[in-house]
C-alpha cells in the first residue's frame, strides 16, 4: 500500500507540475497574443491611418497656385531691378555711399499689380495673354537741381527694358528714411557731447556711452508746412528712458529738427525743450544751467518699467489648462502661392508693401464677387497742448504697413493648428529681398455662435458659425493693429480690425489735463483718434454695377379698412429704395440705420429682383470731428465719409499715398477730388469702387 501511495503522491506532483508549465505557457502566449493585438491594432494601425491623413492633408493643402500677377517679388526680379537701375544713367545711384549728400536715393521696390482691366481680360478669356510683370520704384531724387521724389513702373521683369514715370511729389513730402535717422543720430551725438552732464544729472541717463542706464529718441511728430506755415521740413523728436516699454516712460527733452533739403550736412536744430522752457539751442541751455536759471528735479531712471496691471496674466482659481481649438483631420483649406480655396471660397491674397494686406479676385461658388479688398491707410491725430502733441497726426501709410508686418506667435496671435505664410518684400536703401516668416497667418475655427438654427416640436435644423480667418498684424510704434478677413460658410467677407498696445502719452502737466486722462504718475494719455481706410472693389455679377440704399422709414396708414373706429391713425415701417445717380449723392458722411445694396440691374433672382450684395458698415464708426481743409485735415479728406462709392478709373486706384503726413497743403492723392468731379453713376459700363473707412477713439 505505501508503495502505491508513493506511485500515487509522485505521479499527481508530476501531474501538477504539467499542469503549472501549461499554465505559465498559456499565460506567456495570452500576453503574446495581447502584444500583437496592441501592436498591430493600435500601433500600427494609427500609424497608417495617421499617414495617409497627413498625405491627404499635404495632398488638399496643396490646392490650386496662386496667379503668377499677384506674386511679390522674386529674388531674380530685385537682381534683375538692381542691375538696370544701378546701370541706367538717367537715375543716377551709387553703390558705394547711399548716404551721400545730394544724391538719388533708392526707397522702395515693390510689386505693381496691373490694371483690372487687363487682369480680368486674362482670368476670363481663355487665350488672353497674361499682363507682364512690372514694378514701381520709389526715388528721392536729391542729385536734382530742383529735388523731387519720382515713382517708376519698370518692366517687363522677365527682360526689363522700360521704364515710365508714374508721378512726382514734392522732395521735402518725403518719408522719413534710414538717411534721416542717420542724420537726426549725428546732430543728437553732438547734442549728448554737450549737455551729458545736465541729462545724467537730471534724468541718471544719456544717449550715448550710457552702459545699462540710456536714453532713445525714436518717435518723432512731423511738422507739414500746412502747419508751420514753412516751406520746410520740420520734426519733433521725442525723448524716452530706454527700457522695455520707452513710449510709457518719456523725458522732459525734446528736440526740432529742420531736415529740409537733400544735403544731411544743412541739417539743423531750431530749438529744444527741456523741463518745461523752450531754448534755441544746445549752447543756451548749457548757459541757463550752469547759471541755475533752470528749474528741474532729478528723476531717478525707472527701476522697474513693469507699469500698468492690464499687462499681468490673470490666473484661474484652479491650475487648469484654458481651452483649445484643434482640427481633428487636419486643414479643410489650402493655401498655395498666395491662393486660399476653402469650401466655396476661393481667394488670392498678398501684402503690400505699402498698403499691407490685400485680397485680390475673391470668389464664392466660382463667381467673382469682389476684385479688391485692400487695407489703405491708417491714421491717428492726437490732441495735446504742446506743440508734439497737439501736430501728432501721423498717416501711417509713410511706415510702408508691409515693412511694419510683423511675424505671428501660435498660441497667442494666432491658435496652435494655423498655417503660417511668409511674406517677402524689399530693404530700404538696396534691392535686397527680405523674408518675414509667418506675416500672415490662415485657421479655420468655430464662434460658438449658430450661424443658423430652426427648432420645431419634433424638427431641429442647425449649421455652426464655422469661418475661415486670414490675419496679419501691423506694429507701428506702440499700437499694434491686427487685421482680419473672415470667409464664412454662408458667402459672407467680414472685415475686422482690432487694436491692442500701449497708449501713447505724454509728461502730465495742467494744460494737457483738458486733451486727456492721468493714468500714471506723471503720465497722461491724450484723446487719439483713429481711422482705417479699405477701398472695396464689388464685381457683383460683373462690372456692370448700381448703388442703392434701403431706407426704413416709418408709415402712417388710415385704420378705417379695418377697424369701424374711423379717423385713427397708425404707424408701420416701409422700404423705401434710394438708386445713387451720381458721386456726390454716393458719398455717405454719416453712417445710419440704412442697408447698402449693390446690384449687377442685369442679373435676376428667380422673384425678378436684382441680385445684390449687401455692404454692412461697422455700428459705432466715429465721425470725423475736425473743420475740412483746416491743419492736416486734407491729407485724409477721406475720413470725411464713412462710405463713398466712386466710378473705377485707372487713375484713381488708391485713396492715400505715403506721402499724406506731409502733404496736406497740397495732396499728392486727393480723395475729395475724387467725389468733386460728380461723375455719373448710372452709365451702362459703369464700375465702381466703394471705399469706407472705419473709425475708433
Amino acid at each position: 500500500m505505501n508503495g502505491m501511495d508513493d506511485e500515487y503522491k509522485n505521479s499527481a506532483r508530476q501531474w501538477r507540475g504539467y499542469a503549472l508549465i501549461l499554465l505559465v505557457f498559456l499565460a506567456f502566449l495570452i500576453v503574446g497574443f495581447a502584444v500583437l493585438i496592441v501592436y498591430y491594432e493600435i500601433i500600427r494601425r494609427s500609424e497608417s491611418v495617421g499617414c495617409q491623413r497627413t498625405a491627404m492633408t499635404e495632398q488638399h493643402f496643396q490646392g490650386a497656385q496662386g496667379h503668377t500677377l499677384f506674386q511679390d517679388l522674386t529674388e531674380s526680379e530685385l537682381r534683375a531691378l538692381e542691375l538696370y537701375l544701378y546701370s541706367n544713367k538717367e537715375f543716377n545711384l551709387k553703390r558705394k555711399n547711399k548716404f551721400a549728400p545730394n544724391a538719388s536715393y533708392l526707397y522702395n521696390i515693390e510689386l505693381l499689380v496691373p490694371n483690372k482691366t487687363s487682369v480680368l481680360e486674362f482670368l476670363d478669356f481663355v487665350g488672353t495673354p497674361e499682363p507682364p510683370r512690372e514694378a514701381r520704384v520709389v526715388l528721392f531724387r536729391g542729385d536734382k537741381p530742383s529735388p523731387v521724389v519720382e515713382e517708376y513702373a519698370i518692366g517687363p521683369l522677365n527682360n526689363i527694358g522700360t521704364h515710365r514715370l508714374l508721378l512726382t511729389a514734392p522732395y521735402r513730402y518725403r518719408p522719413v528714411s534710414a538717411m534721416e535717422i542717420r542724420a537726426v543720430r549725428k546732430l543728437l551725438k553732438q547734442v549728448d557731447f554737450m549737455l551729458k552732464f545736465v541729462l545724467e544729472e537730471t534724468f541718471e541717463a544719456s544717449f550715448f556711452d550710457c552702459n545699462t542706464q540710456c536714453l532713445t529718441m525714436d518717435h518723432y511728430t512731423p511738422i507739414s508746412s500746412a502747419v508751420s506755415g514753412r516751406d520746410a521740413r520740420l520734426v519733433w523728436f521725442w525723448t524716452h528712458y530706454k527700457v522695455e516699454q520707452p513710449m510709457l516712460n518719456p523725458v522732459d527733452f525734446f528736440i526740432l529738427f529742420n531736415l529740409d533739403g537733400p544735403d544731411p550736412r544743412k541739417f539743423h536744430i531750431e530749438k529744444l525743450w527741456f523741463a518745461g522752457e523752450e531754448y534755441r539751442s544746445s549752447t543756451d541751455l548749457l548757459e541757463a544751467y550752469l547759471s541755475g536759471n533752470v528749474k528741474s528735479s532729478p528723476i531717478p531712471f525707472p527701476v522697474d518699467p513693469e507699469s500698468f496691471p492690464f499687462d499681468k496674466i490673470p490666473k484661474p482659481l484652479i491650475r487648469l489648462r484654458s481651452p483649445k481649438v484643434v482640427e481633428p483631420d487636419g486643414h479643410r483649406y489650402s493655401v498655395n502661392r498666395g491662393r486660399i480655396q476653402y469650401m466655396e471660397w476661393d481667394i488670392h491674397f498678398r501684402m503690400s508693401t505699402t498698403t499691407g494686406p490685400q485680397l485680390l479676385d475673391v470668389k464664392h461658388q466660382n463667381k467673382r464677387i469682389l476684385y479688391e479688398l485692400s487695407l489703405q491707410e491708417i491714421a491717428a491725430y492726437t490732441s495735446g497742448h504742446h506743440p508734439w502733441m497737439r501736430y501728432s497726426n501721423m498717416v501711417y501709410s509713410s511706415h510702408l504697413f508691409g515693412r511694419r508686418a510683423r511675424s505671428l506667435i501660435p498660441t497667442v496671435d494666432c491658435p496652435l493648428h494655423a498655417t503660417l505664410v511668409p511674406v517677402t518684400t524689399s530693404k530700404e536703401g538696396t534691392a535686397e529681398l527680405v523674408t518675414l516668416p509667418g506675416a500672415f497667418c490662415v485657421f479655420e475655427q468655430d464662434s460658438g455662435i449658430p450661424l443658423r438654427r430652426q427648432s420645431g416640436d419634433k424638427l431641429f435644423s442647425g449649421l455652426s458659425d464655422i469661418s475661415l480667418t486670414l490675419r496679419s498684424i501691423i506694429s507701428i510704434q506702440s499700437c499694434e493693429f491686427i487685421l482680419d478677413f473672415v470667409f464664412r460658410l454662408n458667402g459672407v467677407l467680414e472685415t475686422r480690425v482690432s487694436m491692442t498696445g500701449f497708449p501713447l502719452g505724454t509728461l502730465h502737466t495742467p494744460q494737457e489735463l483738458r486733451y486727456g486722462f492721468r493714468i500714471r504718475e506723471n503720465f497722461i494719455a491724450p484723446l487719439r483718434q483713429f481711422s482705417f481706410h479699405f477701398k472695396v472693389d464689388l464685381d457683383v455679377h460683373g462690372r456692370e454695377n448700381r448703388f442703392e440704399s434701403i431706407d426704413i422709414e416709418p408709415h402712417n396708414v388710415y385704420t378705417s379698412d379695418w377697424l369701424e373706429k374711423e379717423g385713427k391713425n397708425f404707424q408701420n415701417l416701409k422700404i423705401r429704395r434710394d438708386l445713387k445717380m451720381t458721386e456726390q449723392k454716393a458719398a455717405i458722411q454719416n453712417n445710419s440705420d440704412k442697408f447698402y445694396m449693390f446690384h449687377n440691374e442685369k442679373i435676376k433672382t428667380q422673384y425678378m429682383d436684382a441680385s445684390a450684395y449687401r455692404l454692412q458698415l461697422p455700428g459705432g464708426m466715429t465721425p470725423q470731428l475736425l473743420t475740412p481743409g483746416t491743419g492736416n485735415e486734407p491729407s485724409i479728406s477721406w475720413s470725411r465719409y464713412h462710405l463713398a462709392v466712386t466710378r473705377h478709373k485707372p487713375a484713381e486706384i488708391s485713396s492715400s499715398s505715403i506721402y499724406a503726413t506731409w502733404d496736406s497743403e497740397n495732396p499728392v492723392v486727393n480723395f475729395q477730388n475724387y467725389i468733386n468731379d460728380n461723375e455719373d453713376l448710372i452709365d451702362k459700363v459703369s464700375a465702381c469702387k466703394r471705399i469706407f473707412q472705419y473709425g475708433n477713439d
